[in-house]
């Protein structure tokens, strides 16, 4: 019912406006954008208005003026998030392995090393590969990996240009994986 979702509404947007709540999502590694449904709508309306040309253009698959060539790409993992659109873990890895095969020559494909369905995408592509993960053979890896009282991840960021200790602010050992994809990402600058 309306009147129960409105309430549901009014209630949440005055929990995630509230300074307690805004403090601890700063103080714990998270910026926060807070829209209720109609300011969204408008929001996503604004946006397919902008980028209607750009839109447009990949619909057609003539990307024109707008779209510029994609030289570095990121895989994460091939995970299970994706099967409703593409069915098994295989099907999600070769549809995601588009990207590093779309690479050139002169661009980097980076790549975790401890997911083997990813680590395998370094046969797709033309680009140079870069590694990272928690695998002795990664170019950028983490290396005596722990977690706080909190589950914020410690470790110790190994890569060719040296090691330094490292401390996440965000909650969980799984951002561990996305903290290397960033140091990759670095090193390669």
């Amino acid at each position: 019912p309306q009147a129960i979702a409105s309430k549901l509404e009014d209630e949440l947007h005055q929990i995630l406006t509230s300074d307690e709540y805004r403090d601890f999502m700063r103080k714990n590694g998270f910026g926060i954008a807070v829209k209720r449904p109609q300011e969204f709508e408008a929001f996503l309306e604004q946006q397919e208005i902008q980028w209607k040309d750009v839109i447009e253009a990949y619909d057609n698959k003539d990307p024109g003026p707008y779209v510029l060539p994609i030289a570095l790409g990121v895989v994460l993992c091939v995970g299970n998030a994706h099967a409703g659109e593409f069915g098994d873990q295989q099907q999600i890895a070769r549809a995601k392995s588009e990207l590093p095969a779309a690479l050139p020559p002169g661009g980097v494909a980076l790549l975790n090393a401890d997911d083997p369905l990813v680590a395998a995408m370094a046969g797709r592509t033309a680009a140079r590969v870069v590694t990272f993960g928690r695998s002795p053979d990664a170019d950028v890896r983490a290396q005596d990996v722990s977690l706080d009282r909190l589950s914020r991840p410690r470790f110790r960021l190994v890569t060719a240009h040296g090691s330094a200790e490292a401390a996440l602010l965000l909650h969980g050992e799984h951002n561990v994986t996305n903290a290397l994809a960033a140091a990759a990402l670095a090193a390669c600058a």
